[in-house]
């Protein structure tokens, strides 16, 4: 559950506070447990003899009992020219070109090379009793199901430059085909064009907007483009303005509107900016948590669990760069193999049932020595040699095999 805002009423707490009897508990455990397993996936809350159910976003009914219908999303940002700059993707979940629901994440492309992400979360589809109507009778309509497909998913990424301001990118849109159904999942790896930077193959060269808009490209469908209104603007032509975005918003960030919900606006921050307003600002990259010389990147996490992600320089590793990758060198002594067309060289770990691949590289003879540079405290398990006399019949060896694992100070 997220709260927007805080109550606005004023509470006058007295010396006279309530005071709790040491004999007296809060909360009778014994009477409590049976009420609490009442609400499927919810908070039981009592009230007098009545039990109240506070539901999970995806569930509904009187003891939310029942699944919303909902669309999931997977999704991940290809690597692009964009590499030092973090991106801000506003994913609007939309029915007929309104939108309806969003939901804001963050991609850091430089971190790509660390951590690969992937952006998971879900739309919910509306409950009203016009949308339930509509929903009952496209299900019955084969026609209306094949031939029309009113919801869609736009994917708009914005830029967050350095000096705090914010430029649109474009977009990418999907449409949802399978909407009559009570889930579905849409999983899209979001692709920047060929052309991108690249103004001479830019739709918008041919095609303007009015003055209150701005041209912006769809990034997977050719030659296409929308028109999305300046800060403030909003309708169908960008014809209307709202002066509460004057000062709504701060004044580095962008002001916008989601189209069921035109008195709530909608502020994109500007980097280092969160926030419903964007006038809170937390950085934890501020104190220099990243040793060793290596970079510190804001992650947007919003549960808190990791608010930064450190890129190491050459020769460290570790959450915060703080080991230091030791040189490994293997000598290998096989007179018996005097040469080789190519020669393959792997270091990997044992699971329960497979080889977890660690390293590898690949020579074009018979290397009498390998070095590699281990960014693990732990070394890998086994090594192995495949040598390619034949291409067609190579033969494998084991180099080594730890019996035991061992903390590596210092192999050589």
């Amino acid at each position: 559950m997220h709260f927007k805002y805080f109550p606005t009423i004023d509470i006058n707490v007295s010396n006279e506070s309530i005071r709790l009897n040491s004999n007296n508990t809060i909360r009778n455990d014994s009477l409590f447990i049976p009420y609490s397993y009442q609400c499927n996936r919810g908070i039981a809350i009592l009230q007098v003899n009545t039990t109240r159910c506070l539901c999970p976003p995806a569930y509904y009914g009187s003891r939310c009992e029942f699944f919303s219908d909902r669309i999931s999303v997977i999704t991940h940002v290809a690597p692009n020219i964009l590499s030092n700059i973090t991106l801000k993707i506003k994913a609007n979940f939309l029915f007929k070109k309104t939108i309806i629901d969003h939901h804001v994440f963050h991609v850091i492309p430089i971190t790509e090379g660390v951590k690969t992400f992937k952006y998971k979360f879900y739309f919910l589809y509306t409950r009203s009793n016009h949308m339930l109507a509509y929903k009952r009778q496209r299900y019955f309509d084969r026609m209306d199901v094949i031939h029309n497909h009113p919801y869609s998913v736009h994917f708009d990424v914005f830029s967050l430059e350095t000096n705090n301001t914010i430029q649109e990118l474009g977009s990418w849109y999907y449409p949802i085909y399978f909407d009559y159904l009570p889930g579905f999942r849409l999983a899209v790896i979001l692709r920047f064009p060929f052309w991108f930077g690249n103004e001479t193959y830019n739709p918008c060269l041919k095609n303007n907007c009015n003055e209150n808009s701005t041209c912006m490209p769809i990034f997977n469908q050719n030659n296409s483009y929308y028109c999305s209104c300046n800060s403030g603007f909003y309708g169908k032509y960008c014809q209307m303005y709202e002066h509460r975005c004057e000062s709504y918003c701060s004044s580095d960030a962008l002001c916008r509107f989601d189209d069921i919900n035109i008195n709530d606006p909608h502020c994109i921050c500007p980097l280092g900016r969160f926030g419903p307003r964007c006038y809170l600002k937390y950085d934890d990259c501020h104190s220099n948590p990243c040793l060793s010389d290596g970079t510190c990147h804001l992650t947007y996490d919003i549960s808190g669990e990791r608010s930064y992600l450190c890129t190491c320089s050459k020769g460290y590793f570790g959450n915060r760069c703080q080991y230091k990758k030791l040189s490994v060198t293997i000598d290998l002594n096989m007179p018996q193999v005097s040469s080789a067309r190519a020669t393959v060289l792997q270091i990997c770990n044992i699971n329960e049932d497979s080889l977890n691949l660690k390293y590898q590289q690949v020579y074009y003879d018979m290397p009498k020595m390998v070095l590699y540079d281990q960014d693990q405290i732990m070394p890998p398990i086994l090594g192995l040699l495949k040598i390619y006399q034949d291409l067609l019949d190579p033969h494998y060896f084991i180099m080594y095999l730890l019996d035991q694992i061992v903390t590596i100070f210092g192999i050589s």
